[in-house]
Order: structure tokens, then sequence, then C-alpha cells
């Protein structure tokens, strides 16, 4: 199975500044024991076909958002 390399940085990414909202969202990163709900999700998807995949737990966080 194959995931999308999510250490690159975007255009989007190249464009975003420091703002206090993003500051707060890395509180919360690093309140929440992220491992344990990565170990989670691991499981759910397993298709070896299509194009690659985003991780489970980027989807995970983006759904909480």
């Amino acid at each position: 199975m194959s995931w999308k390399n999510t250490k690159q940085n975007s255009l989007a990414d190249a464009l975003v500044v420091e703002h206090k909202s993003l500051l707060e969202l890395d509180d919360v990163h690093n309140i929440i024991n992220w491992s344990e709900i990565e170990q989670t999700l691991s499981n759910l998807y397993s298709s070896v076909r299509g194009a690659p995949s985003y991780l489970p737990l980027m989807m995970f966080k983006i759904l909480i958002l």
C-alpha cells in the first residue's frame, strides 16, 4: 500500500504566516496522545489498488478540525 508524502511543503504551507490560532492548534496537538489514535486507525485503509491515500491519522485530524 502506498501513502502520500506528507512531509513535503505545499504552496499553501509556504503562504502561511505565524498566527495565534495556529499556535493554539500546536498546543492541542501537544496535549493529545496521537500514537494511540494512530494505532487504532492503522488498519482502516487496506486497499492496495488506486491512488496513494492520505494517512488515516491525518484524515482523522482533518475531521476533528
